[in-house]
């Protein structure tokens, strides 16, 4: 906090993992428990900053794949905090009720032989989706690259999407490293 404090026109945001739930999770809490466990401290923590990031005066707080460890119960989470809006991973997010909209995460499929800087379709039906859902948030995607062949989550396949598929103007068909 004190470092972005030097950076006044700096905005950020927090972003509730699904990881909370294996690695930091509160004691005998089920997902929604351990989520609004997280958020009450990010509440107190960081929502108070000027800088945090607010969309017409309320904080915006993100949530990344909860949807693949069990189901949340988001009616619960907001009435906890009625002042978060919060932004949900991928297009589905936009469907989840009291959501204020989703962010796009490119997904590399696991040990890809090759991917192509043409191959937008994950962009392209997400931002197709969004203009359909005008009244929600929708935050757009953008990757230089991943791999997360060192990550705990990825030992039994992991993801690897090239660094070039950065530049569009390059081909970016490099084989992917053995795993």
């Amino acid at each position: 906090m004190p470092l972005i404090k030097r950076f006044p026109r700096l905005s950020f945001s927090i972003m509730i993992d699904a990881g909370t739930l294996k690695w930091n999770r509160c004691i005998n809490c089920d997902l929604s428990q351990t989520i609004l466990y997280h958020i009450d401290y990010g509440s107190k923590t960081y929502l108070s900053c000027p800088q945090y990031l607010r969309f017409n005066g309320k904080p915006v707080v993100f949530e990344f794949g909860m949807e693949g460890t069990g189901k949340a119960d988001w009616h619960r989470i907001q009435a906890a905090h009625p002042e978060i809006l919060w932004i949900h991973t991928h297009r589905n997010g936009f469907n989840i009720d009291n959501s204020a909209g989703a962010f796009l995460w490119i997904d590399p499929p696991p040990n890809p032989v090759r991917l192509t800087a043409a191959d937008t379709s994950q962009l392209e039906n997400f931002y197709l989706y969004a203009r359909n859902k005008a009244t929600k948030i929708a935050v757009g995607g953008v990757s230089k690259g991943f791999d997360d062949s060192l990550a705990g989550w990825a030992n039994f396949k992991p993801r690897y999407l090239p660094q070039s598929c950065g530049d569009p103007s390059e081909a970016c068909c490099i084989p992917c490293p053995d795993s």
